[in-house]
Protein backbone atom coordinates (compact mmCIF):
# COMPACT_ATOMS: atom_id res chain seq x y z
CA UNK A 1 0.00 0.00 0.00
CA UNK A 2 3.19 2.06 0.85
CA UNK A 3 4.15 1.63 -2.38
CA UNK A 4 1.20 2.79 -4.60
CA UNK A 5 0.47 5.45 -2.73
CA UNK A 6 4.23 6.81 -3.12
CA UNK A 7 4.18 5.75 -7.03
CA UNK A 8 0.70 7.68 -7.01
CA UNK A 9 2.06 10.86 -5.49
CA UNK A 10 5.14 10.80 -8.26
CA UNK A 11 2.80 10.40 -11.44
CA UNK A 12 0.72 13.51 -10.12
CA UNK A 13 3.60 15.45 -9.81
CA UNK A 14 4.83 15.05 -13.04
CA UNK A 15 2.09 16.38 -15.12
CA UNK A 16 2.36 19.46 -12.72
CA UNK A 17 5.46 19.93 -13.74
CA UNK A 18 5.05 19.64 -17.45
CA UNK A 19 1.82 21.80 -17.33
CA UNK A 20 4.36 24.56 -15.67
CA UNK A 21 6.19 24.72 -18.19
CA UNK A 22 4.16 24.54 -21.17
CA UNK A 23 2.20 27.28 -19.88
CA UNK A 24 5.53 29.78 -19.01
CA UNK A 25 5.77 32.34 -21.88
CA UNK A 26 9.09 31.72 -23.58
CA UNK A 27 10.23 35.68 -24.09
CA UNK A 28 13.77 36.04 -26.10
CA UNK A 29 14.89 39.73 -25.79
CA UNK A 30 17.68 41.79 -27.56
CA UNK A 31 19.01 44.98 -25.52
CA UNK A 32 21.29 46.91 -28.50
CA UNK A 33 22.91 50.29 -27.80
CA UNK A 34 24.61 51.55 -30.49
CA UNK A 35 25.19 55.19 -28.84
CA UNK A 36 26.94 56.06 -25.45
CA UNK A 37 26.11 53.60 -22.16
CA UNK A 38 22.43 54.70 -21.34
CA UNK A 39 21.95 53.55 -17.74
CA UNK A 40 18.29 53.09 -18.60
CA UNK A 41 19.56 49.36 -20.13
CA UNK A 42 20.53 48.34 -16.49
CA UNK A 43 16.76 49.26 -15.55
CA UNK A 44 15.41 47.28 -19.23
CA UNK A 45 17.34 44.26 -18.28
CA UNK A 46 16.24 44.02 -14.50
CA UNK A 47 12.71 43.56 -15.45
CA UNK A 48 13.46 41.50 -18.30
CA UNK A 49 15.20 39.12 -15.66
CA UNK A 50 12.01 39.45 -13.22
CA UNK A 51 10.32 38.40 -16.63
CA UNK A 52 12.89 34.91 -16.77
CA UNK A 53 13.79 36.77 -20.62
CA UNK A 54 16.32 34.84 -22.68
CA UNK A 55 18.29 38.54 -23.02
CA UNK A 56 20.76 39.05 -25.79
CA UNK A 57 23.06 42.35 -25.03
CA UNK A 58 25.43 43.99 -27.24
CA UNK A 59 27.07 47.25 -27.00
CA UNK A 60 28.24 49.86 -29.86
CA UNK A 61 28.40 47.18 -32.93
CA UNK A 62 29.38 47.68 -35.99
CA UNK A 63 27.85 47.17 -39.07
CA UNK A 64 28.97 43.49 -39.76
CA UNK A 65 28.41 42.87 -36.22
CA UNK A 66 24.67 44.70 -36.10
CA UNK A 67 23.54 42.35 -38.68
CA UNK A 68 24.47 38.98 -36.87
CA UNK A 69 23.33 39.89 -33.74
CA UNK A 70 19.83 40.54 -35.71
CA UNK A 71 20.19 37.29 -37.62
CA UNK A 72 20.97 35.52 -34.57
CA UNK A 73 18.01 36.89 -32.45
CA UNK A 74 15.64 36.11 -35.29
CA UNK A 75 16.74 32.61 -35.58
CA UNK A 76 16.42 32.75 -31.40
CA UNK A 77 12.33 34.41 -32.17
CA UNK A 78 10.80 31.49 -33.89
CA UNK A 79 11.79 29.23 -30.86
CA UNK A 80 10.01 31.46 -28.33
CA UNK A 81 6.55 33.11 -28.10
CA UNK A 82 7.26 36.40 -27.38
CA UNK A 83 10.17 38.71 -28.69
CA UNK A 84 10.92 41.81 -27.42
CA UNK A 85 13.71 44.35 -28.99
CA UNK A 86 15.13 47.43 -26.75
CA UNK A 87 17.40 49.55 -29.11
CA UNK A 88 19.12 53.01 -28.46
CA UNK A 89 20.92 54.91 -30.93
CA UNK A 90 20.29 57.43 -33.71
CA UNK A 91 17.24 56.33 -36.03
CA UNK A 92 18.05 58.29 -39.19
CA UNK A 93 15.47 58.89 -42.33
CA UNK A 94 15.80 58.20 -46.11
CA UNK A 95 12.82 58.56 -47.84
CA UNK A 96 9.89 56.73 -46.44
CA UNK A 97 12.42 54.12 -44.64
CA UNK A 98 14.20 54.40 -41.63
CA UNK A 99 17.36 53.06 -40.05
CA UNK A 100 18.95 52.34 -37.50
CA UNK A 101 23.14 53.59 -37.01
CA UNK A 102 25.73 51.74 -35.72
CA UNK A 103 28.18 52.64 -34.16
CA UNK A 104 30.96 52.98 -37.24
CA UNK A 105 28.07 54.84 -39.55
CA UNK A 106 30.52 57.00 -42.07
CA UNK A 107 27.86 58.83 -44.55
CA UNK A 108 29.14 60.44 -47.27
CA UNK A 109 26.30 60.33 -49.44
CA UNK A 110 22.44 59.56 -48.68
CA UNK A 111 22.84 56.25 -50.24
CA UNK A 112 25.32 55.26 -47.98
CA UNK A 113 22.47 54.47 -45.42
CA UNK A 114 21.58 52.23 -47.25
CA UNK A 115 24.49 49.71 -47.00
CA UNK A 116 25.54 50.59 -43.68
CA UNK A 117 22.23 50.94 -41.27
CA UNK A 118 19.59 48.76 -40.83
CA UNK A 119 15.91 49.50 -41.43
CA UNK A 120 14.09 49.19 -38.02
CA UNK A 121 11.35 47.09 -39.67
CA UNK A 122 14.19 44.54 -40.08
CA UNK A 123 14.24 44.24 -36.47
CA UNK A 124 10.37 44.29 -36.80
CA UNK A 125 9.99 41.58 -39.17
CA UNK A 126 12.38 39.54 -36.60
CA UNK A 127 10.31 40.26 -33.59
CA UNK A 128 7.42 38.79 -35.38
CA UNK A 129 8.77 35.68 -36.43
CA UNK A 130 8.29 34.75 -32.16
CA UNK A 131 4.92 32.76 -31.98
CA UNK A 132 2.85 35.56 -30.49
CA UNK A 133 4.74 38.15 -31.99
CA UNK A 134 6.42 40.71 -30.28
CA UNK A 135 7.20 44.91 -30.04
CA UNK A 136 10.32 47.09 -30.97
CA UNK A 137 11.16 50.18 -28.21
CA UNK A 138 13.37 52.31 -30.15
CA UNK A 139 15.08 55.61 -28.09
CA UNK A 140 16.67 57.94 -30.51
CA UNK A 141 19.93 59.63 -29.83
CA UNK A 142 21.15 62.76 -31.42
CA UNK A 143 24.16 61.39 -34.31
CA UNK A 144 26.90 64.07 -33.32
CA UNK A 145 27.42 64.88 -36.59
CA UNK A 146 25.70 67.00 -39.80
CA UNK A 147 23.81 64.67 -42.16
CA UNK A 148 24.02 64.49 -45.96
CA UNK A 149 21.16 66.22 -47.74
CA UNK A 150 18.11 63.94 -47.78
CA UNK A 151 18.72 62.57 -44.48
CA UNK A 152 17.13 63.79 -41.08
CA UNK A 153 16.81 62.42 -37.81
CA UNK A 154 13.72 60.55 -37.38
CA UNK A 155 10.56 62.03 -35.27
CA UNK A 156 7.88 59.43 -35.51
CA UNK A 157 7.60 56.09 -35.95
CA UNK A 158 7.33 54.14 -39.09
CA UNK A 159 4.26 53.49 -40.89
CA UNK A 160 2.82 49.81 -40.65
CA UNK A 161 4.09 47.34 -43.21
CA UNK A 162 2.63 43.97 -43.25
CA UNK A 163 4.61 41.08 -41.04
CA UNK A 164 6.10 43.54 -39.03
CA UNK A 165 5.89 43.64 -35.29
CA UNK A 166 4.89 47.22 -33.98
CA UNK A 167 7.71 49.48 -33.26
CA UNK A 168 7.57 52.35 -30.65
CA UNK A 169 9.66 55.44 -31.29
CA UNK A 170 10.94 58.10 -28.19
CA UNK A 171 12.48 60.86 -28.68
CA UNK A 172 15.98 61.63 -27.40
CA UNK A 173 16.18 61.65 -23.54
CA UNK A 174 12.81 59.51 -22.96
CA UNK A 175 15.13 56.28 -22.10
CA UNK A 176 14.54 56.78 -18.66
CA UNK A 177 10.28 57.39 -18.80
CA UNK A 178 10.20 54.33 -21.66
CA UNK A 179 12.58 51.85 -19.18
CA UNK A 180 10.36 53.01 -15.97
CA UNK A 181 7.13 52.26 -17.63
CA UNK A 182 8.32 48.99 -18.86
CA UNK A 183 9.02 48.04 -15.08
CA UNK A 184 5.89 49.44 -13.54
CA UNK A 185 4.29 46.89 -16.13
CA UNK A 186 6.48 44.33 -15.10
CA UNK A 187 5.84 44.20 -11.94
CA UNK A 188 2.67 42.67 -11.54
CA UNK A 189 1.80 38.82 -11.79
CA UNK A 190 0.98 39.80 -16.01
CA UNK A 191 2.34 42.16 -18.33
CA UNK A 192 0.09 43.23 -21.20
CA UNK A 193 2.33 44.30 -24.27
CA UNK A 194 -0.35 46.34 -26.38
CA UNK A 195 -1.31 48.11 -22.92
CA UNK A 196 2.25 48.62 -22.24
CA UNK A 197 2.42 50.51 -25.95
CA UNK A 198 -0.81 52.58 -25.15
CA UNK A 199 0.24 54.01 -21.99
CA UNK A 200 3.65 55.18 -23.50
CA UNK A 201 1.70 57.13 -26.68
CA UNK A 202 -0.09 58.80 -23.99
CA UNK A 203 3.16 60.41 -23.69
CA UNK A 204 4.25 63.03 -26.36
CA UNK A 205 7.77 61.83 -26.69
CA UNK A 206 6.19 58.72 -28.29
CA UNK A 207 4.93 57.26 -30.91
CA UNK A 208 3.69 54.25 -32.31
CA UNK A 209 3.57 52.69 -35.45
CA UNK A 210 0.17 50.73 -34.32
CA UNK A 211 -1.20 48.81 -31.31
CA UNK A 212 -2.04 45.01 -31.90
CA UNK A 213 -6.14 44.63 -31.52
CA UNK A 214 -5.22 41.89 -29.74
CA UNK A 215 -3.94 41.79 -25.54
CA UNK A 216 -0.11 40.16 -25.84
CA UNK A 217 0.67 38.83 -22.04
CA UNK A 218 2.93 37.74 -20.68
CA UNK A 219 2.69 35.83 -17.17
CA UNK A 220 5.75 36.22 -14.56
CA UNK A 221 6.77 32.72 -14.20
CA UNK A 222 6.65 31.15 -10.56
CA UNK A 223 9.99 30.31 -9.50
CA UNK A 224 8.97 27.11 -7.89
CA UNK A 225 6.55 24.24 -8.56
CA UNK A 226 4.34 23.56 -5.23
CA UNK A 227 5.20 20.30 -3.67
CA UNK A 228 2.84 16.87 -3.73
CA UNK A 229 2.97 15.28 -0.89
CA UNK A 230 0.68 11.85 -0.74
CA UNK A 231 0.00 10.56 2.73
CA UNK A 232 -0.49 7.03 3.91
CA UNK A 233 -3.09 6.46 6.40
CA UNK A 234 -0.74 6.41 9.37
CA UNK A 235 0.18 10.21 7.56
CA UNK A 236 3.29 8.99 6.51
CA UNK A 237 4.60 11.40 3.71
CA UNK A 238 5.73 10.26 0.60
CA UNK A 239 5.72 11.14 -2.86
CA UNK A 240 7.08 14.12 -2.15
CA UNK A 241 8.69 16.28 -5.55
CA UNK A 242 10.39 19.21 -5.58
CA UNK A 243 10.76 20.83 -9.16
CA UNK A 244 12.11 24.05 -10.18
CA UNK A 245 11.06 25.94 -13.50
CA UNK A 246 14.24 26.14 -16.04
CA UNK A 247 14.21 28.03 -18.84
CA UNK A 248 13.33 25.21 -22.21
CA UNK A 249 14.28 26.97 -25.01
CA UNK A 250 16.95 25.21 -26.91
CA UNK A 251 18.37 27.56 -30.10
CA UNK A 252 20.78 26.15 -32.37
CA UNK A 253 22.59 28.15 -34.90
CA UNK A 254 25.56 28.55 -37.33
CA UNK A 255 28.94 28.63 -35.03
CA UNK A 256 29.61 32.09 -33.43
CA UNK A 257 29.34 33.68 -30.24
CA UNK A 258 27.15 35.44 -28.15
CA UNK A 259 29.11 39.19 -28.22
CA UNK A 260 27.83 39.30 -31.88
CA UNK A 261 31.15 39.23 -33.56
CA UNK A 262 30.05 36.77 -36.45
CA UNK A 263 30.30 38.82 -40.22
CA UNK A 264 27.31 38.84 -42.22
CA UNK A 265 26.49 39.90 -45.62
CA UNK A 266 26.83 43.29 -45.92
CA UNK A 267 24.86 44.29 -48.73
CA UNK A 268 21.56 45.52 -48.32
CA UNK A 269 18.34 44.82 -49.68
CA UNK A 270 14.97 46.68 -50.19
CA UNK A 271 13.18 44.58 -47.64
CA UNK A 272 15.44 44.15 -44.68
CA UNK A 273 18.63 45.37 -45.36
CA UNK A 274 21.00 42.73 -46.17
CA UNK A 275 18.82 40.11 -43.48
CA UNK A 276 17.88 37.13 -44.97
CA UNK A 277 15.58 36.55 -42.10
CA UNK A 278 14.33 32.95 -40.89
CA UNK A 279 10.98 31.90 -42.38
CA UNK A 280 8.04 31.20 -39.45
CA UNK A 281 7.97 27.76 -40.15
CA UNK A 282 9.03 25.11 -37.09
CA UNK A 283 12.30 23.16 -37.93
CA UNK A 284 12.35 19.56 -38.55
CA UNK A 285 16.28 19.25 -37.84
CA UNK A 286 17.08 17.11 -34.46
CA UNK A 287 19.58 19.26 -33.28
CA UNK A 288 17.33 22.43 -33.05
CA UNK A 289 14.81 21.16 -31.01
CA UNK A 290 15.61 19.68 -27.45
CA UNK A 291 12.82 18.03 -24.76
CA UNK A 292 12.48 20.75 -21.86
CA UNK A 293 13.88 19.46 -18.86
CA UNK A 294 13.42 20.05 -14.97
CA UNK A 295 16.35 21.61 -13.10
CA UNK A 296 18.63 19.45 -11.98
CA UNK A 297 18.12 18.08 -8.29
CA UNK A 298 22.02 17.77 -7.66
CA UNK A 299 23.97 21.19 -6.98
CA UNK A 300 26.52 21.99 -8.96
CA UNK A 301 29.09 22.42 -6.27
CA UNK A 302 28.75 18.50 -5.44
CA UNK A 303 32.38 17.52 -7.33
CA UNK A 304 35.57 19.25 -5.73
CA UNK A 305 37.56 21.37 -8.21
CA UNK A 306 40.62 21.67 -6.40
CA UNK A 307 41.30 17.61 -6.74
CA UNK A 308 41.98 17.81 -10.29
CA UNK A 309 45.31 18.40 -11.90
CA UNK A 310 45.75 21.81 -13.24
CA UNK A 311 45.50 22.17 -17.11
CA UNK A 312 46.72 25.45 -18.65
CA UNK A 313 44.22 27.61 -19.51
CA UNK A 314 44.77 27.42 -23.40
CA UNK A 315 44.29 23.71 -23.10
CA UNK A 316 40.96 24.50 -20.87
CA UNK A 317 39.81 26.91 -23.64
CA UNK A 318 40.70 24.14 -26.21
CA UNK A 319 38.71 21.86 -24.13
CA UNK A 320 35.96 23.91 -24.01
CA UNK A 321 35.68 25.60 -27.57
CA UNK A 322 35.99 21.78 -28.57
CA UNK A 323 32.77 20.70 -27.08
CA UNK A 324 29.26 19.90 -28.71
CA UNK A 325 26.50 22.33 -28.80
CA UNK A 326 24.27 20.38 -27.01
CA UNK A 327 26.94 20.60 -24.36
CA UNK A 328 27.13 24.19 -24.31
CA UNK A 329 23.81 24.79 -24.35
CA UNK A 330 23.22 22.38 -21.00
CA UNK A 331 26.37 24.72 -19.50
CA UNK A 332 24.21 27.51 -20.06
CA UNK A 333 20.95 25.95 -19.11
CA UNK A 334 22.43 25.31 -15.76
CA UNK A 335 23.96 28.30 -15.63
CA UNK A 336 20.87 30.11 -16.07
CA UNK A 337 19.07 27.94 -13.29
CA UNK A 338 21.57 29.21 -10.73
CA UNK A 339 21.01 32.08 -11.61
CA UNK A 340 24.57 33.21 -13.05
CA UNK A 341 23.48 33.58 -16.85
CA UNK A 342 20.75 35.45 -18.37
CA UNK A 343 21.20 35.45 -22.23
CA UNK A 344 20.45 32.93 -24.75
CA UNK A 345 20.97 29.26 -24.44
CA UNK A 346 21.77 28.33 -28.03
CA UNK A 347 25.31 26.70 -27.02
CA UNK A 348 27.29 29.97 -28.61
CA UNK A 349 29.92 30.81 -25.71
CA UNK A 350 30.81 34.17 -25.35
CA UNK A 351 31.00 37.79 -23.42
CA UNK A 352 27.98 36.62 -21.62
CA UNK A 353 28.86 33.36 -20.81
CA UNK A 354 32.66 33.92 -19.81
CA UNK A 355 30.39 36.67 -17.20
CA UNK A 356 28.32 33.80 -16.36
CA UNK A 357 31.18 31.37 -15.48
CA UNK A 358 33.01 34.16 -14.21
CA UNK A 359 30.65 34.72 -11.90
CA UNK A 360 30.17 31.03 -10.74
CA UNK A 361 33.81 30.26 -9.94
CA UNK A 362 33.29 33.46 -7.43
CA UNK A 363 30.65 31.69 -5.66
CA UNK A 364 32.64 28.15 -5.51
CA UNK A 365 36.22 30.35 -4.47
CA UNK A 366 37.97 28.57 -7.53
CA UNK A 367 40.09 30.08 -9.71
CA UNK A 368 37.91 32.89 -11.77
CA UNK A 369 39.16 33.02 -15.37
CA UNK A 370 35.97 32.84 -17.18
CA UNK A 371 36.98 29.26 -18.81
CA UNK A 372 35.96 25.80 -16.88
CA UNK A 373 38.22 23.45 -15.54
CA UNK A 374 38.15 19.99 -16.48
CA UNK A 375 35.81 19.24 -13.09
CA UNK A 376 33.82 22.39 -13.69
CA UNK A 377 33.06 20.91 -16.92
CA UNK A 378 32.17 17.18 -15.53
CA UNK A 379 30.06 18.90 -12.67
CA UNK A 380 28.03 21.24 -15.12
CA UNK A 381 27.72 17.96 -17.52
CA UNK A 382 27.25 15.29 -15.43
Amino acid sequence: MFIKIALVGLLLSLPMGLMAQENQVKIVALVLTTAEYNPSSDNILASLDSLNAQTLRVNSPNASELRAVIKRFASAAIDNDIALVFADGPVLKLGEREFLAPSDLNLLQGNDLLTQAIPLSALARAAALAGDGGAIFVHSTDLGKALPNGISLAQFAPDIRAGTSPILLGQAGSAMAMADMFEAHAQGNEMDLSRLLTDLISRVEFTVSYIPNRPMIIKKPAPVIPVITAATDDSKSVGQVDVTLGDVAKIAMPGGSDDANVIIDDQATENSGGLNLPQIQPSTAEETVAEPQVAQITQLTDFEPAAEKPLAIEALQALQTGLSRADKRTIQHELRDVGYYTGLIDGIFGNQTRAAIEAYQRSVDADVTGVLTVAQMDGFLN
